[in-house]
């Protein structure tokens, strides 16, 4: 009997232990994993993200970039980690919706812990002064007119650029568009002024200067999101054009497992953080509007998005 009690008095004193390991958390520093090299949009949010998430927690959030696979070396690194908090990442429609569909990845999407959404991504559609339209109707009016006119320049492989194409091929009962594989975004940007190409779906943050400038014209949004770089420009909604629009939103996962304990003070930080006024002005001047999304959202609005480009992609690669 004295032996049974010890065991009940150690048992409780353990469930003790972890309950108050739990509620101290966190006693380190996070690593905030960006699968992207340093200076893009992703990485940029993320710092801002970061930094006012340390204020909450009352422990540095360190943004890590590892760069390679278009994400999903990082992201299959994370997959593999101890699911203690220590140690979460962002998750992009890149490395979560795409490429999981073109590539052999390190991870199982669903299967990671869904923290929360942050930002949304705002697209519009671009074209240059050899497509004469105003609106997304018009560029379909035009397209279906000049047969094999319309060329897209997109950065290489499967992204939110060719299915945009794709879908607005599908929507307007076929329309022959042809692609100019580019290296960079840069480089689309260049080909589109050079006239190589006339049609883009991209960031307003890197093709709206050009847009006010006249080089280029803003026709339509293919996004769920609006962001400060449209504010003022009176653009027709894919939604209303083509039936469909995408939805790109930068999530905050964890490894498989994560306990809900500190999955609720992580998504607490985050939502906190995303009220300072001070933090959205930063994701506002950077192009990106704050899309805040607890975990079951964030998961299901991903899987949704997932599920998208895997149908798309199937049919690409008949």
């Amino acid at each position: 009997m004295y032996d049974a009690l010890k065991r009940i008095c150690a048992t409780a004193a353990l469930t003790l232990a972890g309950t108050a390991a739990f509620a101290e958390y966190p006693e380190k520093p996070i690593n905030l994993i960006v699968p992207y090299g340093a200076g893009g949009g992703t990485d940029l949010s993320a710092r801002v993200l970061a930094a006012s998430m340390e204020e909450i927690l009352g422990q540095p959030v360190v943004v890590v970039n590892k760069a390679g696979a278009g994400g999903a070396v990082a992201l299959g690194q994370l997959f593999a980690e101890d699911a203690d908090g220590y140690t979460i990442a962002v998750g992009t429609g890149s490395n979560m919706t795409i490429i999981p569909h073109t590539t052999s990845v390190g991870y199982t999407v669903e299967d990671f812990s869904f923290i929360s959404s942050f930002v949304g991504w705002p697209f519009m559609m671009v074209v240059n002064k050899d497509v004469p339209a105003t609106s997304i109707d018009e560029v379909v009016e035009w397209a279906k007119e000049n047969p094999g006119g319309l060329v897209s320049a997109s950065t290489g492989g499967f992204n939110y650029h060719v299915v945009t194409m794709e879908l607005m091929s599908e929507a307007s009962g076929g329309l022959d568009i042809r692609n100019l594989p580019t290296n960079s975004t840069a480089e689309s940007l260049a080909r589109l002024l050079a006239g190589d190409a006339n049609i883009v779906v991209g960031s307003p943050a890197t093709y709206n200067q050009h847009v006010k400038s006249g080089d280029l014209r803003a026709v339509g949004v293919v996004s769920d999101v609006l962001g400060p770089h449209l504010d003022g420009l009176d653009l027709q909604r894919s939604k209303d054009a083509l039936g469909f629009e995408l939805k790109n939103t930068s999530v905050v996962i964890a490894p498989p497992g994560l306990p809900d304990d500190i999955r609720t003070k992580i998504d607490s930080a985050i939502e906190q953080a995303l009220t300072d006024p001070e933090t959205i002005e930063q994701l506002n001047a950077l192009g990106f509007p704050v899309q805040y999304d607890s975990s079951e959202d964030a998961k299901a609005k991903t899987m949704e998005t997932y599920e998208m480009f895997g149908t798309v992609i199937e049919k690409l690669t008949r």
